[in-house]
């Protein structure tokens, strides 16, 4: 299995779960906010969701299902989710 991170080097399951971890996508959300020179509240709104459920995130306080994950991306940073599952 490997994943899309710009060179095709074959990840293990063990290693994908470690880079998709909880604690990633709250450093990673919180790196694109602060790029994006927005507040937790003004992400919220922009994403349609509630501004202490952005803080969990970042803090690594909660799971992130994945629709939650787009509406943050896509509606509140204008951006992009690019996941790849190659067998």
């Amino acid at each position: 299995m490997e994943q899309k991170t710009g060179n095709t080097k074959a990840r293990s399951a063990g290693e994908i779960e470690a880079i998709f971890s909880v604690q990633n996508i709250g450093l990673a959300l919180k790196a694109a906010r602060t790029k994006a020179k927005m507040t937790q509240s003004e992400l919220a709104e922009k994403a349609g969701l509630n501004r202490i459920l952005i803080s969990k995130i970042e803090r690594n306080k909660s799971v992130v299902p994945i629709s939650t994950l787009v509406k943050i991306v896509e509606k509140g940073l204008s951006g992009r989710i690019d996941i790849s599952i190659v067998v």
